[in-house]
């Protein structure tokens, strides 16, 4: 058992959760940008103003870079990622496209220890590295949810509070997250203590 915390805050654009991971990050914890928004910074300096157009070689872009950002955590350290592969999921559904076979297997497999799911913020405005409309971010959080709990995660959903409670209330659910793991951990001990 290996001792990397993948912490997730997912969800729909305007959700809060970007200004949830600049507030962590603020305050000396470690954490990855979302890769979406990496990429598509990336591809509109180099003149491709719309990226996402080109939805499958957009998506597999982001699902690479999201695959080294999972395998960037670090032994002993809490790392909070701004989205993770499951993510990617809800937009091959939401564009009515099965998602590869690659990206299947790897939200699969790569495991994050908590999920954090901001509840939407009415007000928020598009900027130029996002496209989606109203409508469609709500449609987007709520695909994301479902996908997270297909995959068989518990998802916690964060209430629409201030930053500094939202980063509050993360805190004290991975203090109970990391009592849990020690108890198991002992339990497993005592397990094999049991049967040698």
């Amino acid at each position: 058992m290996d001792n990397q915390i993948r912490v997730v805050i997912a969800g729909g654009p305007y959700c809060g959760k970007t200004t949830v991971i600049n507030e962590l990050s603020t305050q000396g914890f470690r954490t990855i940008n979302e890769a979406t928004t990496e990429i598509i910074k990336k591809e509109q300096e180099a003149g491709n103003n719309e990226p996402w157009l080109e939805r499958e070689k957009f998506q597999k872009k982001i699902m690479d870079l999201q695959i080294q950002q999972f395998n960037s955590a670090k032994n002993n350290v809490i790392t909070f990622y701004d989205r993770g592969l499951v993510d990617g999921l809800a937009y091959y559904h939401l564009d009515g496209i099965d998602p590869p076979k690659e990206l299947t297997e790897h939200a699969s497999k790569k495991r994050y220890n908590l999920v954090f799911i901001p509840d939407l913020i009415e007000g928020f405005k598009p900027d130029k590295t996002r496209g989606e409309s109203l409508e469609e971010r709500k449609l987007v959080h709520e695909l994301i949810r479902k996908c997270y709990s297909d995959h068989g995660y518990n998802v916690i959903n964060i209430p629409s509070i201030s930053v500094s409670e939202r980063v509050l209330f993360i805190k004290k659910k991975i203090s109970e997250h990391k009592l849990l793991l020690k108890d198991n951990i002992r339990r497993e001990q005592d397990l094999n203590l049991h049967i040698r």
